[in-house]
């Protein structure tokens, strides 16, 4: 479990974060608010099923060195795998365990949080 202060310091640390968002509101809305607080970062939608080779080839194109993922679901630990640069996820979804991610979900109630 991650806490939302320490995802909060790898965004400011970052020179370059790039997110993937759901395509439902919640995705939308999250990925819209870290925007406006953060333009410095980039993203795109994923529609569906996360697809590892589409999605690391967006991380190619961009350059990241950081990936967030909002309100996805779930995450294939072969994409985690591949990516090179650190990964936080902030999510409500059944908890997942990835090995090599930063995770925020508020299932793991940490009340100051």
């Amino acid at each position: 479990m991650t806490s939302l202060e320490e995802i909060k310091k790898l965004i400011e640390k970052a020179d370059n974060p790039f997110i993937f968002y759901d395509d439902d509101g919640d995705g939308l809305v999250s990925y819209c608010l870290i925007k406006r607080k953060y333009d410095k970062c980039n993203g795109t939608v994923v529609k569906g099923n996360f697809d590892t080779e589409i999605y690391l080839d967006k991380i190619k194109g961009y350059n990241p060195d950081l990936v967030l993922i909002l309100d996805i679901p779930v995450i294939p630990q072969d994409f985690v795998d591949k990516v090179s640069v650190p990964i936080a996820w902030i999510d409500h979804h059944p908890i997942t365990n990835l090995e090599g991610v930063k995770c925020f979900n508020p299932l793991f109630n940490d009340k100051k949080d």
